[in-house]
């Protein structure tokens, strides 16, 4: 039998449509989603050299129902955002999301493990 897992939200707005932080508790991780116009103004919150994994995120036009994503790693978050947001091939997504670990830093060496 498998147990049960608890998990805890919290929703900037109140909804699902702004910046949500989703934590399972006994975990030592968080997943960040911001939604690509909030990106400028919320951005500034997370530490530039800081090692995360990150999803660029799209509804797939072409395939309904699909979506369209890009996963990448970083040392230095607020500079390859910025990058992202300002190319023409990568500048696609709708919403960001930042797998952080909270308990320890995150090295390059785990992060380059999970991509």
């Amino acid at each position: 039998m498998t147990s049960g897992k608890l998990a805890r939200l919290y929703m900037e707005q109140g909804d699902m449509s702004g910046i949500v932080v989703a934590e399972l508790v006994n975990w030592s991780g968080k997943i960040t989603k911001i939604p690509k116009e909030g990106i400028s103004d919320n951005i500034i919150n997370f530490d530039n050299m800081q090692s995360v994994v990150y999803l660029l995120v799209a509804k797939n036009t072409d395939n309904i129902g699909r979506y369209q994503i890009y996963v990448g790693q970083t040392e230095q978050l607020i500079n390859r955002i910025k990058q992202h947001i300002y190319s023409e091939e990568k500048d696609f997504f709708e919403e960001l999301y930042l797998i952080e670990n909270q308990g320890y830093i995150l090295t390059k060496g785990p992060v380059s493990y999970t991509h």
